[in-house]
């Protein structure tokens, strides 16, 4: 619904986020060890306790008069994937 309102033709620009939410505790439902790269190195990767929230952005370029304006509308697909777990 979101490409058909905002970008009806052209190019589609997707951008892709995962962030990690640290969590504590072994009665956390679904957490698990992952990658942290703001503690981690090139030389020393670590990885922390918590969940990885991974989000889907439509990118929508704005008008030919500002075309450095750019805004980014989330897409209801991580929505849907939280509420059948």
């Amino acid at each position: 619904m979101l490409i058909a309102a905002f970008a009806p033709a052209g190019i589609i620009y997707l951008a892709v986020d995962d962030t990690l939410c640290r969590k504590r505790g072994l009665t956390v439902y679904g957490s698990g060890m992952h990658h942290d790269p703001l503690i981690s190195s090139r030389a020393k990767p670590l990885v922390s306790w918590g969940h990885d929230w991974v989000v889907i952005t439509l990118i929508v370029v704005g008008p030919c008069w500002a075309p450095s304006k750019v805004w980014s509308l989330r897409s209801a697909f991580d929505c849907i994937a939280i509420a059948r777990a």
